[in-house]
């Protein structure tokens, strides 16, 4: 499965790009949109453009943190208190994961901000993963590891065990990062056409699934036939993963409370 965002402030403009990117990227899942004023209205009715089909909600900080990463997007002065209050119970959350803690002794004033941030939420996932294994069996473990690298669609090559699994050499992985951020260039303007300007493409779900299509023939091309079967593989046996968005989920929870 991939990380679940939120989008606090999603009413705005830069709230609804925002949603929209991520509601349509094949790894991320738009878990959560808040708004102040527009709360229990539709986004897609907010913004027509937008095309999430998700109600904003009023911003909860102790339910819509519960997330792997947040975007706030508020102006400067309101974002300010949101993002330290976010921060704060972050850091309540993972209070036994520090960085001087785990990280090897020659790296520790070497890494920058962002490369540490990395390292670790590798830890947190490792810790999680642990977590898993002691209350799964390990035919349920593996299968929910299979299942979350097929949620992760072309992403799916970021994941750092899948990398080491497949060997992915240094050249490959400098090329699985330029297409990511080829993808990424191509999806702002499917979804944003004339640079925002005009009426939404009406085919740009259309485009978007198109794009993930050529994402992961692209990702495909980079691996060695070996990769690939390896990959296939590790993602076993095909699951539908629809049913892990956030409206199946939603619909599934409306029809078991009748």
């Amino acid at each position: 499965m991939g990380d679940s965002v939120a989008v606090i402030g999603a009413a705005g403009y830069a709230g609804a790009v925002a949603s929209a990117l991520v509601h349509r990227h094949p790894y991320f899942e738009l878990a959560f949109v808040t708004a102040r004023t527009d709360a229990g209205e539709r986004l897609d009715a907010v913004h027509p453009r937008s095309r999430v089909p998700l109600v904003l909600e009023e911003y909860d900080v102790e339910r819509h943190a519960g997330v792997d990463a947040a975007v706030v997007a508020y102006p400067h002065g309101a974002a300010a208190p949101v993002v330290a209050e976010l921060r704060k119970l972050r850091d309540q959350h993972t209070s036994d994961l520090r960085w001087e803690e785990y990280a090897p002794e020659n790296t520790k004033s070497t890494k920058s901000p962002s490369d540490r941030l990395e390292f670790l939420g590798q830890q947190l996932r490792a810790k999680y993963y642990l977590l898993l294994q002691n209350v799964l069996t390990p035919d349920q473990y593996t299968r929910l590891r299979q299942i979350e690298w097929q949620r992760m669609g072309p992403g799916v090559l970021d994941d750092v065990e899948i990398q080491k699994r497949l060997g992915i050499t240094a050249h490959q992985e400098e090329k699985i990062f330029a297409l990511k951020l080829e993808t990424f260039r191509k999806r702002v303007k499917i979804l944003n056409p004339n640079d925002g300007r005009g009426p939404p493409d009406p085919d740009a779900d259309k485009k978007s699934l198109a794009l993930n299509a050529e994402w992961m023939e692209k990702g495909n091309e980079i691996l060695t036939q070996q990769q690939r079967d390896k990959l296939a593989e590790l993602k076993g046996v095909p699951f539908d993963v629809s049913q892990l968005s956030a409206s199946s989920i939603s619909k599934a929870a409306e029809q078991g409370g009748k």
